[in-house]
C-alpha cells in the first residue's frame, strides 16, 4: 500500500499490519528485464533504489501488475 510518500508491506492480502514501511524520500524506481524461471514462467521486476545503496527488488505476476505498481509508486515519488 502506498499512502503519500511512504510504502506499507504486508505479508498477505488479509493481514491488518503492515510488515514493514519504508519511506519514499529520496527513493529511485526502475523497470527491470522480465525473467524466466525454471518452470518456465514469466516474472516481473522492478527495483527501488533507497538512500545509502539500499535497494529493495519486487516481482509481479504479469506485465500489468508491475504497470500499475510503477504508476502507482512513481505518482507518490512526484514523477510526471
Amino acid at each position: 500500500m502506498i499512502h503519500f510518500n511512504k510504502y506499507s508491506g504486508y505479508k498477505r492480502k488479509d493481514d491488518e499490519r503492515h510488515k514493514d514501511m519504508h519511506s519514499l524520500v529520496g527513493v529511485f524506481v526502475k523497470s527491470e528485464k522480465e525473467e524466466q524461471l525454471e518452470n518456465k514462467s514469466t516474472i516481473y521486476p522492478f527495483k527501488l533504489f533507497f538512500p545509502m545503496n539500499k535497494v529493495r527488488v519486487y516481482y509481479c505476476r504479469n506485465r500489468d501488475e508491475r504497470s500499475k505498481w510503477l504508476l502507482h509508486i512513481r505518482a507518490a515519488l512526484g514523477y510526471a
